[in-house]
């Protein structure tokens, strides 16, 4: 009984010493506490060499490490002779059959500790499917959407549409260009290009189709507005409290529509803000005050049209200790 007290006054110690940072000697007996690791995921990326799976642990007496992937036994590779803790090193060449969920276990007399479980990813370069380029007809006037639907890829990523030149296509209130391509940027690094996808431009006046963008003589027919993005009268968007607020309407019609934004029976806060030629709107850090009904209104000579986003803004879950 003495033992297990004695063990008992140890384990207590050095808890303490880690929340209150008090010194304990090296010559007093210490079960394991890891003090560094690789937090995960880890992303190798085409031109890493080198992966490096970190953890170390302090105890006394001093630990022993072991490791396990997907939950069986692993013994590291024994590629590097500079590291005393349990760290190690995987070269590029066995990165792929290396890929796993790896846990480090630091061990002495008076017990084990644990990581949490760190992942190594070793994804493929991302690839669009082969497309076939044949040219999207459209009359002069008329709305078009083009999709880029990327594939899939480590995230982050980014989307970026650009001519055939490589010349970034700014956003306006309308874009023309003859040539679109999408590019997508995964971790900044790998970039992977879309078939392009030509539009061709059908002349009202002529029934030809036009190469200058779309400018003919003869103005399109006036249309009423109506909304492309979203669809249907009326959405509705959850969010957290603190999280931000981005709230989108996309909208056809001749002349160009321009898009408004009002918040029923309230003013809209200060902190927000409308990119995107006021077709997106921002509001950062939400609270429960920026719950209510939005509404997006595009108009122009000929009308208008509107869409109503209910935004419910949630507060914290609470947990009650049930006896």
């Amino acid at each position: 009984m003495r033992s297990v007290g004695s063990m008992q006054l140890v384990l207590l110690v050095a808890l303490t010493s880690t929340a209150t940072g008090l010194h304990i000697p090296l010559e007093v007996e210490q079960p394991p506490a890891i003090i560094t690791l690789t937090s995960g995921p880890i992303i190798a990326l085409p031109f890493d060499k080198t992966i490096t799976i970190r953890c170390e642990a302090r105890g006394n007496p001093p630990p022993e490490y072991r490791w396990t992937k997907d939950s069986e036994e692993f013994v590291p590779p024994n590629i590097t002779t500079d590291h005393t803790d349990g760290t190690f090193v995987l070269l590029d060449k066995h990165l792929v059959t290396f890929q796993g969920k790896y846990r480090c276990y630091a061990s002495n007399k008076l017990g084990t500790a644990m990581t949490e479980e760190i992942e190594l990813r070793v994804p493929s370069v991302p690839k669009f499917p082969k497309e076939v380029n044949v040219p999207i007809v459209v009359k002069e006037g008329e709305p078009i959407t083009l999709e880029c639907n990327p594939p899939e890829g480590v995230a982050p990523r980014q989307i970026y549409w650009m001519t055939l030149d490589l010349m970034h296509i700014d956003q306006d209130e309308r874009t023309v260009e003859k040539d679109y391509c999408c590019f997508v940027a995964f971790n900044k690094i790998i970039i992977v290009q879309k078939t392009a996808m030509a539009v061709m431009v059908t002349n009202l006046k002529h029934g030809n189709e036009s190469d200058d963008g779309g400018n003919s003589t003869e103005a399109p027919p006036a249309r009423i507005p109506s909304m492309l993005l979203p669809s249907g009268v009326q959405t509705e968007k959850v969010l957290l409290m603190g999280e931000n607020l981005q709230l989108e309407c996309i909208s056809q019609g001749y002349p160009t529509p321009t898009m408004s934004w009002i918040k029923m029976g309230d003013k809209l806060p200060l902190r927000t803000q409308f990119n995107n030629f006021g077709k997106l709107l921002s509001i950062s850090s939400v609270d429960e005050s920026d719950s209510g009904k939005y509404m997006c209104k595009a108009h122009n000579s000929e009308g208008e049209a509107v869409h109503y986003i209910d935004v419910i803004v949630e507060g914290p879950l609470c947990l009650t200790n049930l006896k």
